[in-house]
């Protein structure tokens, strides 16, 4: 169903919804959710999307969500920081 209403995969038509699903894949494919989890976080989406009450997000999710992008966050600066640290040592090895 997601599919077909251009849910799973983003194209021209998936924000022309007044809900959109907004399905994050790397959250779903996360250590800290079994089977069952996410198959609950994909019903309760379709279930906004489609108008449902009761559907709204709940605070341990929106908690697991924002611990994720913390990490995401860590890692992406490490990774920064690593590349610029190779980049001065490359730089000061010409220079000197």
């Amino acid at each position: 169903m997601a599919e077909y209403y251009s849910q799973s995969t983003p194209d021209n038509w998936t924000h022309q919804y007044p809900c959109p699903m907004e399905l994050d894949i790397d959250f779903l494919a996360g250590p800290g959710l079994n089977d069952s989890a996410r198959l609950t976080i994909k019903r309760r989406k379709f279930g906004k999307f489609i108008g449902l009450r009761g559907c709204e997000t709940p605070v341990k999710e929106t908690q697991m969500r924002i611990e994720l992008a913390q990490e995401r966050l860590k890692l992406r600066m490490k990774e920064l920081r690593d590349e610029e640290e190779r980049m001065s040592h490359g730089f000061n090895k010409w220079t000197l």
